[in-house]
């Protein structure tokens, strides 16, 4: 049940109305993919700011993003490892941009910390998938 946060600004090539559904399905397939989490299990947004708003290194251009997951701890160095590159290589291909101006963050707060289906704790949950991967 990762949690996808997506922020760039509103000059990005991936902000305009027809490339955000095709920015989201890219992140989705990736974690399909490599977290191998069930198809149906889509949280994202998309956060767009104007450029005064979202201030970026120098050595970034102003297609820079940033994508925040939070996710189920569980999955290995690896696993992870792969999923950047999946997601970066991704985003290049349908977009253009350049590969250093994509930082992706994982945050995995324990499963203590997820309250899920109704209040109950997500330790106490059958997920209905491997987090070990």
């Amino acid at each position: 049940m990762p949690l996808v946060k997506i922020s760039m600004r509103d000059t990005n090539p991936a902000a305009n109305r027809d490339a955000k559904k095709k920015l989201l399905d890219i992140l989705h397939d990736a974690l399909v993919e490599v977290f191998k989490i069930p198809d149906f299990d889509r949280s994202q947004r998309l956060e767009i700011y104007a450029p005064d708003d979202f201030e970026l290194p120098s050595n970034k251009t102003p297609d820079a993003m940033l994508i925040e997951i939070t996710a189920f701890p569980g999955r290995t160095t690896d696993t992870k490892k792969t999923l950047y590159r999946s997601i970066v290589d991704r985003i290049h291909a349908g977009f253009g941009i350049p590969s250093n101006d994509i930082t992706i963050v994982i945050y995995e707060p324990g499963l203590e910390c997820w309250g899920i289906r109704g209040g109950q704790i997500a330790a106490e949950v059958d997920m209905g998938f491997n987090l070990k991967v």
